[in-house]
């Protein structure tokens, strides 16, 4: 089950490696849901803000390269701390379910459980 996690939880998870060189991008927490059975796990990520609207936008986890489960996968095992290969990576669709957040003010940007 997802746990929805405090601000001060939300920035105390690690940075991600790099840091944006500008204010395009956003801080977000983004939670996996290993579907089969229920463990959840949290890392910080950077969406890029849409230009139209100023919020973050998932698209890169809603149709994009990180709505795949290969890649979900490496990053849910990172999140719990191991060192993932790709070779064992398999793309399939629907595994994982994913929820992100704002890290500073917790906004939904995107939730695939509703």
């Amino acid at each position: 089950m997802m746990p929805e996690l405090s601000r001060d939880e939300r920035l105390a998870l690690p940075p991600v490696m790099w840091t944006p060189p500008d204010g395009s991008w956003i801080d977000c927490s983004v939670t996996l849901e290993r579907v089969a059975d229920g463990e959840a796990r949290t890392f910080r990520d950077w969406l890029p803000r849409n230009d139209e609207t100023g919020s973050a936008s998932a698209w890169m986890y809603s149709d994009g390269n990180y709505s795949c489960d290969c890649n979900r996968w490496l990053d849910f095992e990172r999140a719990g701390g191991g060192n993932p290969s790709l070779k064992w990576a398999r793309c399939s669709d629907g595994a994982f379910l994913a929820r992100i957040v704002t890290t500073d003010t917790g906004e939904i940007v995107y939730d695939e459980r509703r």
